[in-house]
């Protein structure tokens, strides 16, 4: 009691002469801003902010302090903050020289933190309060943003108890914090879904409906099988509907992307009007693609002073953790070292990374990934003319190393299908999205307000979306290019497309736990969507060829188009429309995927798509079993194999090539007709 009872007085003693300087401006404005009234002069080194004015007398020159005065006003920020972002100074050199300034000391001896030290809170107010060797009371601080000239100016007057403060810079305190706090931490990022709603979770079990619809679907393919006197038969006709129902899909879909509306491109927003930016990048084992990661993030068309740039790596991935920290990076990185949990998965990487976030926009990027160098302007100027309901962005995924193998090709005519043809078509329909699990951007409090990621699902991504529709939000497609590697031997592309569909079950059996629940929240549109999806991207896989092997024999042989029983009437019915709607359903969306894509090129590898076919279904009943005996294991994609990109190097800049012009925001570099021929 007595600790608590002086921790409480040093912090009110704290507020208070904040608030009395605060007060004693008449006019309301901040001290800060008081003191740039009065500065004599723009070119004068009085006329620096307050937060940088004293780095003059540590070495830093004039004009680069000038122009982080320039930069902050432009971007709303403080001066030190530009500085620090663009790597023009290290936090260490900063703090130092502030605590010198101040005459605070610079904490370089042992502390503990106190049991009142919070996560976030504590990180992001930059303020802890911890003891040191000998039981003495004291407060970590870590300032940042405008809180640095109110410290100067109090320290002026001589209204600050330094003996009971550290200096620390924010990386340090953040470190601190979630080191003394990893279990809570831990234990947060995998139970917050389940805490805001049980039946939002993978981690909750099949209830009592379920089992029971389970025994009911048994009992009815029993009495169909005994009823039509062929079990084979009834099987195939209710497969057979749950086949046409998403190729129906996809053909609504697909007319409505044929359409020739005219695309209203969206006017980029000026830099004073720039959101915050948080990206979010989980790693694990990715030390060989640090190096390319860092040059791609650098590469991000941004102002760096509004990013939020958030490296997670898992706290024994050393290998990774030495790759980051030899680099130095600025201060608009910051790498957080993910407690020690189960499940290992990405989502509850992200979920650790969220509190910490400081921007109101986010996207998470994977450790391949090369986005388009416009991708964060275009996607706050198109978050900015829509409602506060659209709550996610999705930009399209692009494989760049195509020419590694054949597979890898068909890997690439597969997304060109899914994200430049098959979701677009979805949200001009104002359809759910089943995203991808990179570059989809959010609003932050949307993000928050379904409880983040699931750490239990290991295809988050497509639950994620789920949840946010049913929450009320909607989604809209992005025509902004994200390149990445696919995988492109057997064994790796195994090991990913059975970790998805894997995931397609999960999502399917807990967003199934109550179907009026969900039709109340989805609507009947945005349900018969779901369901058709879902199912038949599960199905499919599971069933589909075996029996698309069993219509053909009866086509074949005759048998389809001469049914002799009604129950064989039905199945040639539902079978033939099946594989009609089927086929164009597959080809059409493949083909103006292919030309959007600039993939003329590969039309030959289309031969091999019944293999490619052959290999999903064998990957589908791995994900089955593997559903069934670990649930929860991440099966990880390994990155930095690619050996060959299909970007082209012009000018010395990187070109990315997007669909069409029709779908551009503004005027970008574009490679002419004969690079584009050689990609």
């Amino acid at each position: 009691m007595l600790f608590r009872s002086r921790l409480s007085i040093i912090l009110f003693y704290l507020c208070g002469l904040m608030l009395q300087f605060i007060s004693q401006s008449p006019s309301g404005e901040s001290p800060i801003a008081a003191l740039h009234r009065m500065s004599p002069g723009a070119d004068a080194p009085e006329a620096l902010p307050l937060e940088i004015r004293f780095l003059l007398a540590h070495g830093v020159p004039l004009d680069v302090l000038q122009m982080a005065a320039s930069k902050a006003k432009r971007y709303d920020v403080t001066a030190e903050h530009v500085l620090l972002s663009e790597g023009k100074i290290t936090q260490e050199f900063y703090y130092q020289a502030l605590g010198k300034h101040i005459d605070v000391a610079h904490t370089g001896e042992e502390v503990k933190l106190s049991a009142q030290a919070q996560f976030p809170h504590s990180v992001l107010a930059g303020l802890c309060p911890a003891e040191d060797q000998h039981g003495a009371h004291l407060w970590l601080i870590a300032p940042h943003g405008r809180q640095i000239g109110d410290l100067i100016l109090l320290t002026q007057q001589n209204r600050l108890p330094r003996a009971h403060l550290r200096l620390i810079t924010p990386a340090q305190l953040q470190e601190q914090v979630m080191e003394a706090r990893a279990k809570e931490i831990a234990e947060q990022a995998v139970r917050a879904l389940g805490d805001h709603d049980r039946d939002w979770s993978a981690r909750t079990p099949a209830n009592r409906l379920q089992k029971l619809l389970l025994v009911i679907g048994g009992l009815i393919l029993l009495a169909g099988s005994v009823l039509q006197g062929s079990f084979v038969t009834f099987l195939g006709a209710c497969l057979g509907l749950c086949l046409l129902a998403s190729s129906l899909l996809r053909l609504y879909a697909l007319t409505s992307e044929l359409e020739d509306a005219p695309f209203h491109p969206h006017t980029p927003l000026p830099e004073d009007r720039l959101p915050i930016y948080t990206i979010l990048v989980p790693l694990y084992r990715e030390a060989s693609v640090v190096d390319a990661l860092i040059r791609a993030l650098d590469k991000i068309d941004y102002p760096a002073a509004r990013l939020d740039i958030k490296l997670i790596v898992e706290e024994d991935d050393l290998d990774t953790w030495r790759a980051l920290t030899k680099r130095h990076l600025p201060a608009k990185y910051q790498i957080i070292r993910a407690p020690p949990g189960q499940p290992r998965t990405k989502p509850r990487a992200l979920n650790i990374a969220l509190p910490l976030a400081r921007g109101s926009l986010l996207t998470v990027y994977d450790a391949e990934d090369r986005p388009d160098p416009w991708q964060l302007r275009q996607a706050a100027a198109l978050f900015a003319s829509l409602p506060r309901r659209v709550a996610c962005v999705q930009a399209c995924l692009v494989i760049d190393n195509g020419a590694d193998s054949w597979l890898a090709r068909l890997f690439a005519i597969e997304y060109a299908a899914l994200f430049d043809i098959f979701l677009p078509g979805l949200a001009r329909l104002g359809l759910p999205l089943p995203l991808g699990g990179t570059s989809n951007h959010f609003r932050v409090e949307a993000l928050r307000a379904v409880a983040g990621w699931d750490a239990w699902n290991v295809t988050e991504d497509i639950d994620l979306g789920l949840r946010m529709v049913r929450a009320g939000y909607r989604m809209v497609h992005l025509p902004s290019a994200t390149d990445e590697e696919a995988p492109s031997t057997v064994s790796a592309w195994l090991r990913q497309r059975r970790r998805w569909l894997k995931g397609w079950i999960q999502t399917l059996v807990t967003h199934l736990r109550d179907p009026l629940r969900l039709h109340h929240e989805l609507g009947l549109t945005s349900l018969l969507a779901v369901l058709a999806l879902l199912p038949g991207g599960i199905l499919g896989p599971l069933f589909g060829l075996a029996f698309g092997f069993v219509a053909l024999e009866d086509a074949l042989d005759g048998n389809l188009l001469t049914p002799q029983s009604w129950g064989e009437i039905i199945f040639s019915t539902i079978w033939v429309f099946t594989a009609c709607a089927g086929l164009i359903a597959i080809v059409g969306p493949i083909c103006l995927g292919m030309k959007r894509r600039g993939l003329a090129g590969d039309w030959a590898v289309l031969g091999l798509l019944p293999i490619y076919f052959l290999l999903q279904s064998f990957a589908a009943w791995m994900a089955l079993f593997e559903w069934v005996r670990s649930p929860y294991s991440w099966a990880k994609t390994q990155h930095g194999l690619a050996r060959t990109s299909r970007r082209q190097i012009l000018n010395g800049k990187v070109a990315i090539l997007i669909p069409q012009a029709r779908r551009g925001f503004w005027s970008q570099p574009r490679a002419d007709k004969k690079a584009r021929s050689r990609s």
